[in-house]
């Protein structure tokens, strides 16, 4: 499709006349468009890492994983996420919002009592 084409399928499609030289003139000083001609191949970058990420090895590798992460749970129903989980690192989550005016338990006040009193 040329940009003339372009343009006139843009204005049957919306009713409006695009400033079609404009827009390549952009394209081309931001170095979209290559001269007629050139071949211009640039090496992509990453392609190596991606055909290791992908390849059947990776693959296996991945499949691996989730089968020792499924005889783990197995094995282990406490690993099994729930959303009844009350411990995460150690640390007990509330199960509800404290009453109003208290941090975690405690008066405001208390914590900063504990701190002094460890001073």
């Amino acid at each position: 499709m040329t940009p003339q084409d372009a343009a006139d399928w843009y204005f049957r499609e919306y009713g409006e006349r695009l400033d079609i030289e404009h827009i390549v003139g952009a394209l081309d000083e931001l170095g979209f468009v290559r001269a007629a001609g050139d071949i211009g191949t640039v090496p992509v970058r990453g392609r190596r890492l991606g055909a290791a990420l992908f390849s059947p090895v990776a693959w296996a590798g991945y499949a691996a994983l989730v089968v020792w992460a499924v005889v783990a749970a197995i094995r282990s129903p406490d690993l099994v996420p729930t959303y009844q989980a009350e411990r995460v690192a150690g640390a007990e989550l509330m199960q509800h919002p404290p009453p109003p005016g208290r941090l975690g338990g405690q008066e405001a006040g208390d914590v900063v009592g504990v701190q002094r009193a460890q001073r």
